[in-house]
């Protein structure tokens, strides 16, 4: 696999203060904070993140059975950036980050699913909405950040010490 393979969060959504501390400044994950419901029911589930009062994604998934190959979404790919105190960027860098070998699923539902975007002007979602869903999957499994699979991998530096890499 080549470096530049992997998933990248284009927001993460979390009611978690500590998570969102944690994910965005150790491994610069976009971690923003909003009130999560997730709601399973015979034959489905549905899901949904409001964020300022303004629902911002909507789920509706139907197990019913429709499958699609899985996304390869390993190893997140996190842009890092640490601001200096002067205003200027300290640091930046791509992060990778592969917590799937510390992952055991439980279950696994597969199924249609209806997906609605909502925006605000620092969560612009809406313009990103799906043309056609192809398939959905509900997964419930057990999580544990293992000190082997835990922690990130510098894999660019961007910019250091205000200066982009390789520059002046």
């Amino acid at each position: 696999m080549s470096q530049s393979e992997g998933g990248y969060f284009l927001f993460e959504y979390e009611d978690n203060d500590a998570a969102i501390a944690a994910g965005r400044d150790l491994w610069g994950y976009p971690k923003k904070f909003g009130t999560i419901e997730l709601t399973e029911r015979a034959g489905g589930a549905t899901a949904s993140v409001v964020r300022h009062g303004v629902p911002l994604i909507t789920i509706n998934c139907t197990f019913d059975g429709t499958q699609a190959e899985p996304l390869k979404t390993t190893p997140h790919l996190n842009i890092h950036i640490q601001p200096a105190p002067d205003g200027k960027i300290l640091n930046k860098r791509v992060i990778a980050r592969d917590t799937s070998p510390d992952f055991q699923m439980t279950s696994c539902h597969w199924g249609s699913a209806a997906v609605s975007l909502g925006a605000l002007a620092t969560d612009p979602l809406s313009p990103l909405g799906p043309v056609q869903v192809l398939a959905a999957n509900y997964v419930i499994g057990d999580f544990f950040a293992t000190e082997q699979n835990g922690w990130g991998k510098t894999i660019a530096d961007l910019v250091t010490n205000g200066v982009p890499a390789g520059g002046a």
